[in-house]
């Protein structure tokens, strides 16, 4: 339901060519929701961090090497850093009514699920000893590295081009 809001949103600003400036109450209202799933995500995000972290530094001590630890914690510390940054994000856009940032949460998010999410999997690959697990995350952590850094550029850029 809310794809079908967001695409309706999309198709009447690209029909009245306002770009953002200038929309109806009904866009309004429909952009401020993608904002609250943005913060929705962030949050959650943090919890399950927090979370991990907790999980790392107490259960996971006993049960992985001193590598996978790290990896771990690692891990935990960009899931953090980046969903602050996404509630973060959030708030400069309002303060300084930046057009769209869709692109630059979009990358940030997906970054930081690949990145963390291999890496979690990866430490775990230290109890499990799957060979295959390695070689097939292994190239997904630097993607969301990369999808990551790509954000912070594309959000540098949008910040240049604000008018304010």
């Amino acid at each position: 339901m809310i794809k079908y809001y967001l695409k309706s949103a999309k198709v009447y600003l690209l029909q009245k060519k306002t770009y953002g400036f200038k929309v109806s109450y009904k866009s309004k209202t429909i952009l401020k929701m993608k904002n609250k799933i943005y913060f929705i995500i962030a949050t959650l995000s943090m919890a399950i961090a927090i979370a991990f972290g907790a999980l790392g530094a107490h259960a996971l001590k006993e049960i992985f090497d001193v590598h996978a630890l790290e990896a771990w914690k690692t891990a935990v510390f960009y899931q953090i850093v980046h969903s602050l940054a996404v509630l973060i994000i959030l708030v400069v856009h309002k303060v300084y009514k930046m057009y769209s940032i869709n692109l630059v949460l979009n990358l940030m998010i997906s970054g930081f699920i690949l990145f963390s999410t291999s890496i979690y999997l990866l430490s775990f690959n230290s109890v499990w000893g799957i060979e295959s697990l390695g070689k097939i995350l292994g190239p997904i952590t630097p993607i969301g590295g990369l999808l990551m850094i790509s954000s912070w550029i594309v959000f540098s850029v949008k910040i240049i081009k604000t008018k304010q």
